[in-house]
């Protein structure tokens, strides 16, 4: 019969067997790094990264490869000649200087530095008038290829023609480039377009023709359109442009938006009211002179009229420009009060 001592020792036997079994992070296979570990060695990675990091100087020979993630246009003011969009910017480069030998470190796949930490390319958009950002996470690779996206909020200037407004047409252009890297510092282009390629078609809705990228310079899964400005087509060049400050060209993206406007709302709000006014008010002449309900008429649509020109004038953009409805406002407000002229 066993002994208390023999139980004892089958007891630490089994409990030896089942403590790794019920200790924490027991369910991770064997040369598997635990989160903490993990957590620990990227950061200790980090550190000897960063180890005589010059972030103010970017890598020799960089190509900076950029796309737009657009969201949504929030507004085209044609009074004030602007438009604003919410997007995403994402920049794709290398950098030699972050790379790591991915077996000496098992399981750190990447690592995180905020922005002030490396260097990040400075791509702007040049017709900024007012620009909201959060700060930018950028993403580092074991051999050194890095990955930034900023959420931004860009209001840009915009030379805007309003002659057939509200039946008109938008073409903005804004131009993407770095503001104090020139070409032979930092390459710019977007992202999957070959340097020195033609003007691109990405997206056109009037006849559904799209360019197929493997990754899209500009990506509009997710895009909103706006109610009142839709857009009906991209278009967008890579270009090395020479200014009068510098001995190097600069290279730039340069995409253009075309605005089509809904006009709706400006139909059913003035147009086809100032007709019917006017149509009404001629039926005053077809009564009789010395009748009460033609001066009745005749006051009715000059104050009619009158408040129609007042809506009018508030949405018509203010510009030096003879637009279409402000013509049909001016033909049709003498001729829409007839009948009081022979009051």
């Amino acid at each position: 019969m066993p002994s208390a001592a023999t139980h004892a020792a089958a007891l630490r036997l089994a409990l030896r067997a089942l403590l790794p079994l019920l200790a924490p992070g027991s369910a991770y296979a064997e040369g598997t790094p635990r989160p903490g570990a993990l957590r620990y060695a990227s950061g200790e990675l980090k550190a000897l990264l960063l180890q005589g990091y010059l972030r103010t100087s970017p890598p020799e020979g960089v190509l900076v490869r950029n796309q737009m993630y657009l969201e949504k246009v929030v507004e085209v003011n044609t009074p004030q000649q602007t438009f604003t969009i919410q997007y995403w910017s994402r920049s794709y480069w290398k950098d030699p200087r972050l790379a790591w030998n991915a077996t000496e470190w098992p399981g750190v796949l990447d690592i995180n530095f905020q922005q002030d930490e490396v260097w990040q390319p400075d791509e702007y958009i040049y017709e900024t008038a007012a620009l909201r950002e959060n700060p930018s996470v950028t993403v580092v690779y074991p051999d050194g290829s890095a990955y930034r996206t900023v959420p931004r909020v860009s209001t840009l200037g915009c030379r805007m023609q309003m002659k057939k407004f509200p039946f008109d047409s938008q073409v903005c252009g804004i131009t993407i480039g770095s503001i104090g890297y020139a070409q032979n510092v930092m390459d710019f282009l977007p992202r999957q377009m070959a340097p020195g390629s033609h003007p691109q078609l990405l997206w056109n809705l009037t006849n559904g023709t799209t360019v197929e990228y493997p990754f899209l310079p500009i990506d509009y899964m997710y895009f909103a359109q706006n109610a009142e400005f839709l857009i009906t087509r991209i278009m967008l060049e890579a270009e090395s442009v020479m200014y009068a400050c510098c001995p190097h060209p600069y290279p730039v993206i340069r995409i253009t938006f075309t605005f089509r406007r809904s006009s709706l709302t400006y139909v059913s709000g003035i147009v086809l009211p100032l007709i019917i006014i006017t149509l009404v008010s001629h039926f005053g002449m077809l009564m009789g002179s010395l009748s009460g309900s033609r001066t009745g008429l005749g006051i009715t649509a000059m104050l009619t009229t009158s408040s129609i020109y007042l809506v009018a004038s508030a949405s018509i953009p203010k510009t030096g420009e003879w637009t279409l409805i402000g013509r049909m406002v001016c033909a049709l407000f003498p001729c829409s009060v007839p009948s009081c002229v022979l009051l």
